[in-house]
């Protein structure tokens, strides 16, 4: 999931408390195989119920020790737990459940492009629209 959807259903659908719990399942999502059979949700940030269900459906797959750790500890979780745990794990929200900017590096601007981005805070550094911090590089650098 990008930023910007994560927080968009944040709005929609509120923050999940981090807890014990959620942090835990963020340590265990970054262990996980990402390429195995919880690819589902930890690279597709499919984490309803049925997604979670599907991927222990998954008895073909070859499994390790941080896959099924990772699993119990997302079964466990709420939807939006689940959510919050991705997303710290992506380093979209803090320890504390504080929203973090999204930083976005090695794109090319021009300086019009640039300022319609939103206010230039630094030379080749503007905040956009939802406070997320863009970098402008010269052309050709990126």
């Amino acid at each position: 999931m990008c930023h910007t959807c994560f927080l968009r259903d944040r709005a929609e659908f509120g923050a999940a408390e981090i807890t014990p719990a959620v942090v835990e399942a963020a340590r265990l999502a970054k262990e996980a195989n990402p390429y195995g059979p919880l690819y589902l949700v930890v690279e597709q940030h499919s984490v309803e119920d049925a997604s979670i269900a599907y991927c222990a459906s998954r008895v073909g797959e070859r499994w390790t020790e941080a896959d099924r750790a990772c699993l119990a500890a997302f079964q466990t979780l709420t939807e939006y737990e689940r959510s919050h745990a991705l997303a710290s794990r992506d380093g979209y929200v803090d320890a504390a459940g504080a929203v973090m900017p999204d930083v976005l590096v090695g794109i090319t601007m021009t300086a019009g492009e640039l300022a319609a981005v939103g206010k230039v805070a630094a030379p080749g550094v503007a905040i956009g629209p939802d406070g997320e911090i863009v970098l402008a590089l010269p052309a050709g650098e990126a």
